[in-house]
């Protein structure tokens, strides 16, 4: 079998781990900051990654001078990141924020191959072309009133915070252990991510047991399915990687939309559509090639 071929479970697990992830940040954020849950969501995933590498005896791993830098700034374009798109997902909603991240993550992941000088072909851009349309139809470019400039600006942001965030780690994993970048990186990510809790005027008070305990859930799953992600993007096809980790959000979302919110808007469906045709047409595009 090949490595492709053992890059889709794995990938598949992640991307799920990372829609749970937001769900449970989601369902406490009306009991406080959101700020102040995504902050307490990396230090989670953080603490249980250094705790599970001492518990497995993992070999001992130090940063030296160098690394420090890069190490600092991944943590904070994560933090970043993932405190934009908690407050995404809990005023605007998941799915517009899965539809918004399969289309920067496909994009992040094709620049990261061309600065590493792997080939693109015409074809695979025009399905990512078609991603891009059905994200903006998704998300039906700005709700709730939101100016366009305003709302053009975060997405960029979002995008922008991934991308280097993603660059970083990566080039990091030459030198340490995934777990062990990771790890550290969530503590740093969320301790930076809290001056947006400090910032939000929200009050806070206990979120309920079920959405408390979704929230944890979440933050352990996606601690344990960042290694993951990270491991098979540097030893697989970026692209394909980038492709499989998209998708099984967006047909996550595509059946809960269908299931539990009616058919939607004919805009929104339209662009759950795209979506899967286009990540559809690009995998099996790659995987012709390959």
């Amino acid at each position: 079998m090949s490595r492709h071929k053992n890059c889709v479970w794995p990938l598949a697990v992640a991307a799920l781990a990372w829609c749970f992830s937001f769900y449970g940040t989601a369902a406490v954020s009306d009991a406080g900051p959101v700020g102040l849950f995504a902050a307490a969501s990396m230090l989670v995933s953080g603490g249980e990654l250094l705790l599970s590498r001492r518990l497995r005896r993992r070999p001992e791993a130090k940063w030296n001078r160098e690394s420090l830098p890069p190490a600092a700034a991944a943590a904070a374009f994560y933090a970043l990141y993932f405190v934009f798109a908690s407050y995404f997902a809990a005023y605007v909603g998941v799915a517009e924020l899965t539809a918004v991240f399969s289309l920067q993550s496909l994009t992040c992941l094709i620049g990261f191959s061309l600065v590493k000088e792997l080939y693109i072909r015409q074809r695979t851009i025009l399905c990512v072309g078609i991603i891009s349309i059905g994200a903006v139809c998704v998300v039906q470019l700005s709700p709730l009133g939101v100016p366009a400039p305003v709302w053009g600006a975060l997405l960029l942001g979002l995008l922008l915070c991934w991308t280097l965030s993603v660059i970083l780690t990566l080039d990091l994993m030459a030198e340490y252990p995934a777990d062990f970048i990771l790890g550290w990186q969530n503590l740093m990510g969320g301790v930076i991510a809290l001056p947006a809790a400090i910032l939000d005027p929200s009050g806070f008070f206990a979120p309920d047991g079920a959405a408390l305990l979704l929230f944890l859930a979440g933050s352990c799953l996606w601690g344990a399915g960042m290694p993951i992600l990270f491991q098979k993007l540097r030893t697989s096809d970026t692209i394909l990687s980038g492709i499989v980790f998209s998708a099984v959000p967006i047909c996550c979302m595509l059946a809960r939309s269908i299931v539990f919110e009616g058919a939607g808007s004919g805009l929104q469906m339209l662009g759950f559509c795209l979506l899967c045709v286009g990540v559809a047409l690009t995998y099996f595009d790659i995987r012709r090639e390959n």
